[in-house]
């Protein structure tokens, strides 16, 4: 079987449980498939979106990984209800106050919705996901490894930073609401199973007039905050138009071929992906407010 025939039977093995869990209302807590396409097998998770984020698929496929090895797991499994507990304790408390003020500061009701000049009304059909994907030659990868390491900065700085700007600049406003997804995760729930990811809002003013090193370090230092209050920050944030996020795929015995998990509603959202030190791209759009079209004209 070709290359492309076994990613032909994934995809649609793979659109056809999400459409099987989009219209099932007692969705199973976890629904497993292993399905031989050519020479190798493959391995297919499914959970629901409020039970489990990105982290806890990814996670449960290693701990699945280094059982299948006979690898025993030592870590004792984190407890959402203890979790929870640990957080309004955490909120009421008196760096609760602190929190909440950086959060309140990084409001603005009036940007919680503008429409990207591309974008149309929301159709009666209500929000429907899809994707667009685009990878960089070689050449391209190198460029920007070279003017990572020039900058000094975080990749998902650079990279969020660069995403921001360009919706401000077609928007055409002074200021921007960033949804910033975060795995919601502290050292102690590392390893927890379950829906921990949020999209915390950042309001940002790009000055197209600095240098990308200044902005760069401006809008590190602002994530940074971000990353020491994120556990006061609720999760919630309706409302965003605008989201961005960026993972690492980890080592693992078993490759990922494709991993999707997305709470964050946001009618546009960037999305890039480290694997073996080479960046994947891709938007995920609103298709009732969005053309493929458009979208791949976004992305590129």
């Amino acid at each position: 079987a070709s290359a492309a025939g076994a990613e032909a039977r994934l995809q649609a093995h793979l659109q056809a449980e999400l459409a099987a869990s989009a219209t099932n209302p007692e969705q199973p807590p976890l629904a497993a498939a292993l399905l031989c396409n050519g020479p190798s097998n493959q391995l297919l998770l499914a959970l629901p979106a409020a039970n489990a984020d990105a982290e806890t698929l990814e996670r449960l496929l290693l701990e699945l990984a280094a059982l299948y090895q006979g690898q025993h797991l030592d870590a004792e499994p984190v407890q959402y209800a203890d979790f929870a507990e640990w957080q309004h304790e955490l909120i009421s408390g008196p760096d609760g106050d602190a929190g909440r003020a950086f959060w309140q500061r990084q409001q603005a009701a009036e940007l919680l919705s503008p429409a990207h000049p591309f974008q149309h009304p929301r159709a009666e059909q209500g929000y429907r996901p899809e994707r667009v994907e685009q990878s960089l030659p070689a050449a391209a990868q190198d460029r920007l490894h070279s003017t990572l390491a020039g900058l000094a900065a975080q990749p998902a700085t650079v990279f969020g930073l660069c995403w921001a700007t360009l919706l401000q600049r077609h928007l055409g406003l002074p200021r921007l609401l960033l949804g910033w997804c975060h795995a919601g995760r502290n050292d102690a729930t590392q390893t927890a199973f379950g829906a921990y990811a949020k999209a915390l809002p950042l309001l940002l003013a790009v000055d197209e007039n600095q240098l990308l090193a200044a902005l760069s370090g401006k809008f590190g230092a602002l994530l940074a905050e971000a990353e020491a209050w994120q556990e006061s920050w609720p999760g919630e944030a309706p409302g965003l138009s605008f989201s961005f996020s960026y993972s690492q795929c980890k080592p693992c015995l078993w490759p990922i071929v494709e991993l999707q998990a997305d709470g964050d509603p946001a009618p546009l959202k960037l999305e890039v992906q480290e694997r073996d030190g080479q960046f994947a791209f891709a938007l995920r759009y609103d298709a009732s407010r969005l053309t493929g079209h458009a979208a791949g004209l976004i992305l590129e």
